[in-house]
């Protein structure tokens, strides 16, 4: 496995590890600015062909439903590609946003907390 960070928007951390691309906003996703550097990062990779990404949102303290229809749209994206977006490291507050809208039937969480 080879992982290469490469900052791709100065709020978006991007390293690829096998097949799958990580995205990684360095701040919250609750303004327009963070939320469209997320969305060129992977409109990025998925022009690119990386079409497996997941979005670590370890440095994500909150994320507005803007935020959501975004990653919501890249999922779209990428499935249409043959591809996947899964989320990754989200607080205990986020894990229940994306519960309660039911956003986990689309999205999926690749680990979760107790």
């Amino acid at each position: 496995m080879n992982a290469t960070p490469d900052l791709v928007a100065t709020e978006v951390l991007r390293t690829k590890v096998g097949v799958m691309t990580h995205l990684a906003p360095r701040t919250s996703l609750d303004v327009e600015s963070e939320i469209s550097a997320l969305a060129a990062a992977a409109g990025e990779c998925l022009q690119q062909g990386d079409i497996h990404l997941v979005i670590d949102l370890g440095s994500v303290q909150v994320l507005n439903s803007a935020a959501l229809e975004m990653i919501a749209s890249t999922q779209d994206r990428a499935i249409r590609n043959g591809g996947w977006v899964k989320l990754a490291q989200a607080s205990a507050i986020i894990r229940d946003i994306l519960r309660l809208t039911a956003f986990t039937r689309y999205v999926s969480l690749m680990d979760t907390e107790t």
